[in-house]
């Protein structure tokens, strides 16, 4: 089962070396229900663990879809912030 999560986020990046550029982004992700591994009592019932992976589905800026790139370090930060929000509920 899928879960729905918003994320707001403030995308950070260097217009020059001295100078850097705030932009308001919303993601909008989806989390998979986590269930962990059980690896007590008999071999037929232990499993490992399944899910709790996290996907981007889209980001606005606004009320707009963003038309920008996500570097892998900027998707890193937003998809920990998105474990993280989910581990608080």
């Amino acid at each position: 089962m899928m879960k729905q999560i918003e994320l707001d986020y403030e995308l950070e990046r260097p217009l020059t070396e001295n100078e850097w550029t705030y932009t308001e982004l919303r993601v909008v992700a989806e989390i998979e229900e986590y269930i962990p591994a059980k690896i007590t009592g008999p071999p037929e019932n232990c499993y490992p663990e399944q899910g709790g992976n996290a996907y981007i589905i889209e980001i606005f800026e606004g009320d707009q879809v963003w038309s920008g790139e996500l570097t892998c370090e900027e998707e890193e930060d937003i998809l920990d912030k998105i474990y993280e929000k989910e581990l608080e509920q």
